[in-house]
């Protein structure tokens, strides 16, 4: 410490306060001093001792409950520090359950715990607790509420619906019932908020009797349930109360479009729901028509749509007319414009309409002349041809139809013949007529042969069948067949093949004895044998299997084999 002035004395409070020294009551201390002038420092004395005083004990922490029943609480608690002198006795005062800031004691003594005994269940007492010693009385210490035992609370009553909006939910609920007035009740509100997740989560813990459930989502249900705990423990949970949040406005639909043709006085639309609905049904539209802007303050409007109506329809064609002779494929047909309307347009387009032979209908033509060709028909057959116009309006009516019936054409291509083997040497060869296209068929020509490229002509006539023989044995061959008209020859069929029958082989024209210069390998003698040698004859299609050798009365089948010797015969003998 550095002193400017010449005093040589200081007391230990006034130089604790200028040197910010803080000294521990009844604890020894050592003190030295040295001697400053013009910052220039001396040496230190000799130490001196001494020891402070001893003073009251700190203010001691509050008193805690270890053990608590109905009627009983036993509190405890820790000695504060003694500052220098040993702690002789505590003052327990409580406020008896008053709560009217008014205490008594309630214990006085040297242990550091009590037992009040005496209590009424399920109320709080107010405790506070100071130290004695030697010097004096500390502070008393904090306050602190201990509850006797009780019982848990009733089970409550089911919240009640304030109000729902989209996203929140306001609840509220009866106090509980059962409980001491002075008693601390807290309230926990639980949700469930999917059907599917039977778990109910808490939303809101404490002592209010009403909750804003926030953050929900839009016209969907949850379940709500309420619990009331106290000191002892928590109740059962009461009825489920079942809400729903409120739909949101819709979004606006899509853009109206037009459905279906647009008329001289009215037309058609249509469009699709808004993406979202707000959570809720759709029960209206409302659809507005203006020649200018429209407000609708309460609506989600669509964009708009601009939509000009049409003018009249043309009036009906006249029936259309064929130009020129139809041909077998083909006709073409010309017409003539409606007449025009103060109220109609420029014609912008025809239709021909065609009903084909089988009641078929179908567009032949769309386009703004007053003739078209229609090709890709059938021979002799009647078609019906309407025509109307189009205009801005739309179309018109269809005119009378006119009939056309097609000049008659060839045949059409033949089915391939059927064949059918009379023989090994004969076919049956049969067909099936082909479409006429308008003229009766006047003949068929029938080709045949042994090579595709080069068939010859083997009948012309009327019948459905013909029969060809001499057929070789197991020879190849081909036909096909053609029909005609008055109108030309139609499209041959498509070429059929066929194989005779396999016959059997002809007879050996081969055959003669071998010489006795050729029977040397034979074990016999030359005079009791014969050695026969042939040549294979043609075995019209089918592998020869076996010989049949002729020995007078006698046969003798051999293999496929074209020689054989015959033993065992008499000698000097003529043999055929």
């Amino acid at each position: 410490m550095d002193f400017a002035d010449v005093k040589q004395s200081c007391s230990a409070r006034s130089l604790a306060e200028a040197t910010d020294v803080h000294y521990i009551w009844a604890s020894p201390l050592m003190w030295r001093v040295y001697a400053v002038y013009n910052s220039v420092k001396g040496s230190c004395s000799e130490p001196v001792g001494f020891t402070t005083h001893s003073c009251a004990p700190e203010c001691p922490f509050p008193p805690k409950p270890s053990h608590r029943t109905k009627n009983s609480l036993t509190l405890q608690w820790k000695a504060p520090v003694d500052n220098g002198s040993k702690i002789t006795s505590y003052l327990l005062e409580w406020d008896e359950g008053k709560r009217n800031n008014g205490f008594r004691e309630c214990y006085f003594g040297s242990q550091k715990h009590y037992k009040v005994t005496k209590l009424c269940p399920a109320m709080g007492y107010t405790f506070r607790l100071a130290a004695q010693n030697d010097v004096g009385t500390s502070g008393f210490s904090q306050e602190v509420v201990c509850y006797t035992s009780g019982n848990i609370p009733q089970t409550p009553s089911a919240p009640r619906l304030v109000r729902a909006g989209v996203t929140w939910i306001t609840l509220q609920w009866n106090k509980a019932e059962g409980c001491a007035p002075e008693e601390v009740i807290t309230y926990i509100l639980e949700i469930q908020e999917e059907d599917n997740d039977s778990v109910f989560h808490p939303k809101y813990t404490g002592e209010d009797r009403t909750c804003t459930v926030k953050n929900l989502k839009r016209s969907t249900q949850y379940k709500f349930r309420l619990i009331v705990s106290n000191v002892e423990g928590k109740s059962s949970p009461s009825d489920i109360l079942v809400c729903t949040t409120s739909p949101d406005r819709p979004g606006p639909p899509t853009r109206p479009v037009v459905k279906g043709p647009i008329t001289s006085h009215g037309f058609s639309v249509k469009w699709d729901p808004p993406e979202d609905n707000g959570g809720s049904e759709i029960l209206n539209y409302l659809l507005e028509i203006s020649e200018g802007n429209s407000e609708a303050d309460q609506w989600e409007c669509s964009e708009s749509l601009l939509v000009r109506t049409l003018s009249v329809a043309p009036g009906q064609c006249q029936p259309p007319r064929v130009l020129g002779k139809p041909k077998h494929k083909e006709v073409q047909l010309q017409w003539d414009a409606p007449p025009v309307s103060e109220t109609s347009c420029h014609i912008s387009a025809y239709s021909v309409e065609m009903t084909g032979p089988e009641e078929a209908v179908s567009e032949v033509y769309h386009g703004p002349d007053l003739e078209c060709t229609i090709t890709n028909l059938l021979p002799g057959r009647t078609y019906c041809f309407r025509v109307k116009a189009l205009n801005d309006g739309g179309y018109g009516p269809y005119s009378e139809a006119t009939e056309v019936t097609t000049a008659a054409g060839p045949p059409g291509q033949c089915e391939a013949p059927c064949l059918t083997f009379l023989s090994n040497t004969s076919v049956l060869v049969s067909w099936e007529s082909p479409e006429s296209f308008g003229a009766d068929i006047s003949e068929y020509r029938l080709e045949w042969g042994e090579d595709e490229e080069s068939l010859e002509l083997v009948y012309n006539g009327t019948s459905n069948s013909f029969e060809i023989g001499q057929l070789s044995a197991s020879a190849h061959y081909f036909c096909r067949l053609q029909a005609i008209n008055q109108a030309g020859a139609g499209p041959y069929s498509d070429l059929v093949t066929c194989r005779a029958p396999a016959s059997a082989p002809d007879a050996v024209t081969v055959l003669y004895v071998s010489d006795d210069e050729h029977l040397d390998a034979c074990p016999l003698s030359p005079s009791v044998c014969l050695a026969l040698n042939w040549e294979e004859p043609c075995n019209n299609g089918s592998e020869i299997i076996s010989y049949n050798i002729d020995l007078g009365d006698i046969t003798i089948p051999v293999g496929n084999v074209t020689s054989y010797i015959i033993d065992d015969l008499l000698p000097e003998t003529t043999f055929r």
